[in-house]
């Protein structure tokens, strides 16, 4: 057996570091004026994430024209037909990109929070929060002062 670790052969980027350094050259050039710099900064990300991000525009749209396609097939065929699929692409639709997507995400975070909470509470000492409590009052009760200044 190879005892050599397995290498990836192909290159993991578009633009290999070039795009790092650039990045970074502009950032910590202290010469050019800031705004300058977050242009020019925010330029060359947004060509860099263009190369990630274009693939994932165009399926989405063609998954639009898809839609819009088989609506107008169905549409042919009769009122009834189109009714029911245009409610079922919109159905499909809204839980491929709404409900896995965002939906998911706050159902998560939730659940998180939820849990994170109920283990402050549980492990919370109340009685010492009382006490706490009741002291920080009691210093308040010799600086009475009237709720309103006459």
């Amino acid at each position: 057996m190879n005892s050599e670790p397995l290498r990836l052969s192909f290159k993991l980027s578009f633009h290999g570091d070039t795009g790092s350094s650039e990045l970074e050259k502009i950032l910590t050039d202290t010469e050019a004026p800031y705004f300058k710099r977050i242009r020019s900064a925010s330029w060359l990300e947004l060509k860099l994430l263009s190369h990630l991000a274009a693939p994932a525009v165009i399926v989405y749209l063609l998954n639009n024209v898809v839609s819009m396609s088989t609506q107008i097939f169905c549409g042919h065929l009769g009122n009834l037909e189109l009714a029911a699929v245009s409610l079922g692409n919109t159905g499909i639709q809204m839980f491929a990109y709404g409900l896995m997507g965002i939906w998911s995400g706050l159902l998560g975070g939730t659940l998180l929070q939820t849990i994170i909470l109920l283990w402050v509470t549980l492990r919370t000492d109340w009685n010492k929060e009382v006490e706490v409590a009741t002291s920080r009052l009691s210093a308040w009760d010799e600086k009475r002062q009237p709720l309103l200044l006459e």
